[in-house]
Parts: structure tokens; sequence; C-alpha cells
């Protein structure tokens, strides 16, 4: 395309030399670089040439700048299109990260709450059991102190104390009750 324009533009400056040179002539005859390239022509006939010359020449100069307009703004078009491209194609590969890390994202809070349910769950049984727990120990206390009670009752009566422990009978005579007292 630059050698078109070239050739428009070598076209154009000798058509204006033409047109000068004949211009300084008597209007009769077409001279170019020096030398007549017509002759016995009518000073109509000169300017029509001339003038058809320089349309002819200045059409090829609109035509190929205007080509060449086109061919750039057709260029600046498809990059802008190949921006856009790129930039859409950017935003459909985050859009698709992001629904992949949502999908993963909401099976991990799934399975949060899974366990979450099943901590507390076992938080809640462990505080049953621990009431469970704690009012056997409170038995267990109130089971202790009622048998030292009856303990120091009877060591106060001199008989012989007898203790159970697992179906097995323990007697434990005076002498004994008065050392551990």
């Amino acid at each position: 395309m630059t050698l078109l324009l070239i050739l428009a533009l070598l076209l154009t400056t000798v058509v204006a030399d033409v047109a000068i040179e004949t211009g300084e002539a008597d209007g009769t005859r077409i001279v170019a670089a020096g030398t007549d390239l017509l002759t016995g022509l009518t000073l109509t006939q000169t300017i029509a040439i001339v003038a058809a010359g320089a349309a002819v020449a200045a059409a090829l100069l609109v035509a190929v700048l205007g080509t060449m307009s086109r061919r750039r703004k057709a260029r600046r078009v498809a990059e802008a299109a190949e921006r856009v491209s790129q930039r859409e194609a950017g935003l459909e590969s985050r859009r698709q990260l992001i629904e992949s890390r949502l999908e993963e994202l909401q099976r991990n809070h799934d399975e949060l709450l899974v366990r979450r349910d099943a901590l507390l769950a076992e938080v809640e049984r462990l505080r049953e059991r621990d009431a469970e727990l704690q009012e056997t120990i409170l038995e267990r206390h109130r089971e202790i102190a009622d048998a030292r009670h009856r303990i120091e009752a009877l060591r106060g009566d001199g008989e012989v104390v007898v203790l159970q422990a697992d179906d097995d009978a323990v007697e434990l005579p005076d002498a004994d009750r008065a050392r551990r007292a």
C-alpha cells in the first residue's frame, strides 16, 4: 500500500510540474521537463488535458489515502475487538474460578456445620454425664456423711461397730475404736 501512495504522490507531482510548465508556455503545447509532449493544441484542449491529468492524479491519491485510512481503521477495530475478547476471556476464567471456589467453600461450610453439630451433641452429652457424676458424687458424700454420723453415734454407746464393705462384715472391738478416736 505504501508503494501505491508513493506512486500516487509521484503522479501528482508530475502532473503539477506539467501544469506549471504548460502554463509558462504559449498554451498550445503540453510541456514536461522542458520537452514538448503534445503540440498544436488549442488553449481549451491544453487546459482540459492538464485538468484531466490533475483530476486523475488527485483521484488516485484520494483513493490510496482512503484505502489506507480504512485499513488503519479496520486494524484498530480488530485490535480493540481482540482486547475486548481477551478481557472477556479473562472475566470468564475469573467467573469460572469463583464458581469453582464457591462450590468448594459451600462444601467446606456444610462439612463444618456437620462437625459443629456433632461437637455440640458431644458437649451436651458430656454436660449430662458431668451432671450425673456430680449427682453421684453428692450422693456418695451424703452417704459418707451419714456413715460418719452413724459411726460417731455408735462410738458413744461402747458397742462393737460393724461396717459393711461389699457384703463382708468387719467388726471393730472397743480397743480398736479407742485407738481410732
